[in-house]
């Protein structure tokens, strides 16, 4: 049997049709698909949390300094 490395998945998620819609929308404005789009924004937005999360972590090791 074969194994086939896949480099991406699908990720479905529930969304207003309207930020749908206005995603589409941005994506075309930007001239990338609608796929490549969403993957940036869902990078960016994993990147601002585990950046929230680290600077709350440093400020607590430095409250208890």
């Amino acid at each position: 049997m074969s194994i086939e490395k896949r480099d991406t998945v699908i990720l479905s998620a529930h969304v207003d049709p309207a930020l749908r819609d206005y995603a589409r929308l941005e994506a075309k404005a930007a001239g990338v698909t609608f796929s490549a789009f969403v993957e940036r924004a869902v990078q960016r937005a994993v990147a601002e949390a585990s950046t929230a999360r680290a600077l709350r972590a440093a400020e607590m090791r430095e409250e208890k300094q």
